[in-house]
């Protein structure tokens, strides 16, 4: 900011800025024109061309001195230290009132297309051999690319000039070259304009723009937009009767690419207040896992759950994200009554969910600031991620590259550009906390079930980034990684870290219902040389199995409880960690992602993975700044009949705790060994005696004995 601090009252500044406060066109800030009391303006970084400076002081300008204009002080550019993979992108902020259209004058507007050419347009739409070409009323909406046939067409109001257009037994077609859908058919539709008609010949009138269709199935409505304000100057949008069109023909065929376009798609459901609890909640899944034995150590038979029963893969795509987003509609119907309220419901009816760690409240949301770096900082994981996988070095071995040099060299190009963006544009400051906390959070969730050397890389990396959040993800590689070289690499990240921040951690792996875990716990604490923790290691052995019931007390009645591992589909339940992101209250800039639909193939990383990219359908996204649940830890697992899906596909694991039947009760004690020493009391005698060097008997009292530690 530069201020002006004259003895006569001067105002410097844009003259676009001054024209407007003092409501005078720009020529006209001159020094005679404008009378002001003086007050100074700071100026934005502006060019010498566009500033002015204004004498508004009671004489003339002519008999004042013209002042030379100074010139514009060169933006400051700080150094950013190359510490951090992300750094925040530009933002250009819209506009609090939308910009007004530019019409052209009618005799200015291109030509419409002949009704011959319209009718080429539209049969390639529905296809050559339709049945639905027959039909006598039939429209090309050129800015929106689809066509559309119907039996009868009438106005909403015939006594006076109407702006919709009602259409009865009708069909929507899109011609873009990947459409999201084919064809919609709809009891009605409803086509709404920009100008007021007074018979269905108008719609051909120059300037006619469509502000959207409304396509009535039943109690849901579909709502066809323009993705793009309509450009009266290059055709308009609205198509005639009968085979007549306004907008411009494509110069090429859309099969040999030619830019048609493609309307943004909403959908629309009228959900009864009366409708019962039963009704807007998904059906539980239809088969059900069966339960291993509680010493089972096979992640592949560990219990899968889900969001609901699976949409079928046959379903056609319309039909498949109808359902989708009558789902959503649901959700959003249940959380306009209670905050969370569709999440407290599912868990009222569901005995299959109730008992797994849901986040509520404040607890799963994450405040607007952080979530918006984060959706930046998701998307760069995403390109790192399609990077690793693409590089490679040598013509025969075909070696990848470590991804701690890809990894670097992207690090280097991001802050790059953050330097040239920050010199041409005003770049927002972003606190260093948040780029540090977005970075760990992306950066794991993006490459938690990727290859070894990968998540060896990834270690590395977080080792680098100086936060508590980098520090908890190398305890939780250290413990859940299978791989030995993703621990070391953790371990030896923690090595430099505050004991305090990943002690917990470390030590919840002794009590983690997977003997695996608790080993390489274990071995984390040796390697860390952690002799502090040898009381708690002695406290291990006091504790019984983890795997084992435990019987609590609740409202007075004695019940069973047991902590079992369950795995869930990533891809396949999206709307159970996440909320939807189509309403009004989602804040601009947070992560949005897709629900992929089981008849239609996953999206890659590349092409709206995990990662904000924009759908046609804003009604079957999810948002990333809410997440009911986190995982602990995340597989690549085949999955038989996945096609068209990938056949390894991502599983998250974490832990339940689930009310036992007397029946089940009885198993668990049949099958425990009284005496015996669990897997975890063995991985707790193994860290003391190689932190002690010391034996003796594998008890409690003995090593407390050993070490003269007070019980």
């Amino acid at each position: 900011m530069v201020f002006l601090r004259p003895k006569r009252p001067l105002l410097f500044g844009r003259r676009d800025e001054l024209a407007q406060r003092f409501d005078v066109s720009a020529e006209d800030i001159a020094g005679d024109k404008l009378k002001a009391d003086g007050e100074v303006r700071p100026t934005d970084q502006a060019t010498p061309d566009q500033c002015v400076v204004v004498d508004t002081s009671s004489s003339t300008q002519s008999d004042k001195p013209k002042l030379p204009e100074p010139p514009p002080l060169p933006p400051k550019v700080e150094p950013r230290p190359l510490e951090n993979l992300f750094v925040p992108l530009p933002t250009i902020p819209s506009p609090e009132k939308p910009l007004p259209e530019k019409s052209l004058p009618p005799e200015m507007m291109p030509p419409a297309p002949s009704p011959e050419q319209a009718e080429v347009l539209i049969e390639r739409a529905f296809g050559k051999d339709s049945p639905l070409l027959k039909r006598p009323v039939r429209f090309w909406v050129a800015d929106l690319g689809v066509a559309i046939t119907a039996e009868k067409n009438s106005l909403s109001n015939a006594s006076r000039m109407s702006r919709e257009v009602q259409l009865t037994s009708a069909s929507v077609a899109f011609i873009q070259n990947e459409p999201v859908m084919k064809m919609i058919d709809g009891d009605r539709i409803v086509i709404s304009l920009s100008q007021g008609i007074g018979s269905v010949e108008e719609l051909r009138s120059p300037g006619q723009v469509v502000s959207s269709i409304e396509l009535h199935r039943g109690s849901s409505v579909i709502t066809l937009t323009p993705q793009k304000p309509a450009e009266n100057g290059k055709g308009g949008l609205v198509g005639g009767l009968i085979g007549s069109v306004a907008g411009a023909v494509p110069k090429q065929s859309p099969e040999k690419g030619a830019d048609v376009s493609s309307p943004d798609i909403r959908f629309r459901f009228n959900i009864d207040a009366k409708t019962s609890l039963t009704d807007l909640l998904p059906a539980p899944p239809k088969t059900q896992f069966k339960l291993p034995v509680w010493t089972n150590e096979d992640l592949t038979k560990v219990p899968e759950i889900a969001f609901g029963e699976s949409l079928s893969k046959d379903l056609p795509k319309l039909k498949g994200l109808e359902a989708m987003a009558f789902a959503m509609a649901k959700m959003n119907h249940l959380n306009g009554k209670k905050r969370d309220g569709f999440v407290l419901a599912l868990l009222e009816q569901r005995s299959d969910l109730r008992g797994l760690p849901f986040l509520m409240g404040d607890e799963c949301r994450t405040n607007q600031e952080q979530a918006r770096v984060f959706a930046k900082a998701a998307d760069t994981a995403n390109l790192l991620n399609l990077a690793v996988k693409q590089i490679s070095v040598g013509d025969k071995e075909k070696e990848r590259f470590t991804f701690q040099t890809a990894l670097g060299e992207v690090v280097l190009d991001m802050q790059m550009s953050h330097v040239m963006n920050s010199v041409f544009m005003e770049m927002p400051i972003v606190k260093k906390e948040l780029r540090q906390r977005a970075t760990v959070a992306a950066v794991t969730q993006v490459f938690m079930p990727e290859p070894a050397d990968v998540r060896a890389g990834l270690a590395k990396h977080l080792a680098t980034v100086p936060h508590i959040d980098a520090t908890k993800a190398l305890a939780k590689l250290a413990i859940f990684s299978a791989e030995h070289e993703v621990r070391e690499a953790a371990i030896e990240g923690l090595k430099l870290r505050r004991e305090r921040d990943y002690t917990d951690i470390l030590m919840s792996g002794f009590r983690y219902p997977l003997p695996a875990v608790a080993k390489r716990a274990a071995e984390a604490l040796i390697k860390l040389e952690r002799k502090d923790l040898l009381g708690k290691l002695i406290d291990v052995f006091e504790a019984p199995d983890p795997r084992l019931p435990v019987i609590e007390n609740r409202d007075g009645k004695e019940v069973t409880f047991v902590r079992e591992m369950v795995k869930i589909n990533h891809h396949r339940n999206c709307l159970l960690c996440h909320a939807p992101g189509n309403t009004e209250n989602t804040p601009e800039g947070v992560l949005k992602v897709a629900v992929p639909l089981s008849s239609e193939p996953l999206p890659k990383p590349a092409e709206g993975g995990y990662q904000s990219t924009p759908t046609p359908i804003p009604d079957i996204v999810v948002r990333l700044d809410m997440t009911y649940l986190r995982q602990d830890f995340s597989l690549m697992m085949p999955v038989a009949d996945a096609h068209p899906w990938p056949e390894m596909q991502r599983f998250d694991f974490l832990v339940r705790t689930r009310e036992l039947t007397p029946a089940e009760t009885k198993s668990y004690v049949e099958e425990n060994e009284p005496g015996r020493l669990s897997p975890y009391h063995r991985a707790a005698l193994f860290a003391l005696r190689e932190l002690t060097g010391r034996d003796t008997e594998p008890t409690p009292a003995a090593w407390r004995k050993l070490l003269r530690m007070p019980k």
